[in-house]
C-alpha cells in the first residue's frame, strides 16, 4: 500500500496519489520552449541566495529583503541595541530587513546654490542663506530690528533703564531694551521756540501735540493739584 512505501521517480516523471493509489506519471510537457540560463546566483543581504529564472527571461528574482545598493544596512539584530546618526543628505530607515541610512530623496526642480551667507543672531546663533527661498537669509529666532538697542534677558532682570528722547522701552523673550517710537501718518505741528522757566529753575517747552500751549511747570502743577485738594477736604469739613 502507499502509506506504508517510500518511492522515487525516473527522470521526466513525477509521483501522483489519490483514492486509487499513488505512483508516478509523466511531467506534463508545455507547449513553450524553456530557456537554459547561465548559472547567475544573487547573494541576498540575509545570507540567501536567489537564481535566474527561466521562465522570466532569465531574471534574477529580488531577495526577500532586496536592499539597494545605495542604503547603508545594519542588522536587525544590531538594530535593537544601537543608535546612530546619518550623514548630511541621508535619512534613517527602519523595517523588517534591518535598519541605516538612505539617501534622501529629491525633487524634480533645480536647487539654487547659494553663496556662504551667514547672519549671526542676538543669542550668537547663526542662520544660512536658504536655497529653497531665493537665497534669502531667514529671520533669527530673535531678529530685533537694527535701530533697537538690545540687552540680553539675564541683564534685564536685574536693572532698570532710561530710553533717550524718542525712544521706548521694549521688553520680551529675547531680550529688553530701547526702540524708536513709532511715528503716526498725522502730521506734527510746528512750535515756535517758546519756552518758560520754573520756579525751580527748570524749564518747559511749547507742546506741538497740543496745539503748542506751555504745560504747567512741576512744582506750581503740584501746588495748584494740592491747593486743589485742600479746598475739597475744607470743604468736607
Amino acid at each position: 500500500p502507499c502509506t506504508a512505501v517510500n518511492f522515487l521517480c525516473l527522470a521526466g516523471h513525477e509521483p501522483w496519489s489519490n483514492e486509487c493509489g499513488c505512483g508516478c506519471k509523466p511531467v506534463e510537457q508545455t507547449d513553450a520552449p524553456i530557456m537554459a540560463c547561465p548559472q547567475l546566483v544573487k547573494l541576498c543581504p540575509d545570507g540567501s541566495t536567489v537564481k535566474a529564472d527561466p521562465k522570466n527571461n532569465c531574471k534574477i528574482p529580488a531577495c526577500p529583503c532586496d536592499i539597494p545598493k545605495d542604503w547603508t544596512v545594519i542588522s536587525n539584530t544590531t538594530c535593537d541595541t544601537i543608535r546612530f546618526l546619518c550623514k548630511v543628505g541621508f535619512e534613517p530607515w527602519s523595517n523588517e530587513c534591518g535598519c541605516g541610512c538612505k539617501p534622501v530623496p529629491t525633487t524634480d526642480a533645480p536647487v539654487m546654490v547659494c553663496p556662504q551667507l551667514v547672519k549671526l543672531c542676538p543669542d550668537g546663533s547663526t542662520v544660512k542663506a536658504d536655497p529653497t527661498n531665493n537665497c534669502k537669509i531667514p529671520a533669527c529666532p530673535c531678529d530685533i530690528p537694527k535701530d533697537w538697542t538690545v540687552i540680553s534677558n539675564t541683564t534685564c532682570d536685574t536693572i532698570r533703564f532710561l530710553c533717550k528722547v524718542d525712544f521706548e522701552p521694549w521688553s520680551n523673550e529675547c531680550g529688553c531694551g530701547c526702540k524708536p517710537v513709532e511715528q503716526t501718518d498725522a502730521p506734527i505741528m510746528v512750535c515756535p521756540q517758546l519756552v518758560k522757566l520754573c520756579p525751580d529753575g527748570s524749564t518747559v517747552k511749547a507742546d506741538p501735540k497740543n496745539d503748542c500751549k506751555i504745560p504747567a511747570c512741576p512744582l506750581v502743577e503740584r501746588v495748584r493739584l494740592w491747593m486743589q485738594a485742600s479746598r475739597r477736604f475744607d470743604g468736607e469739613g
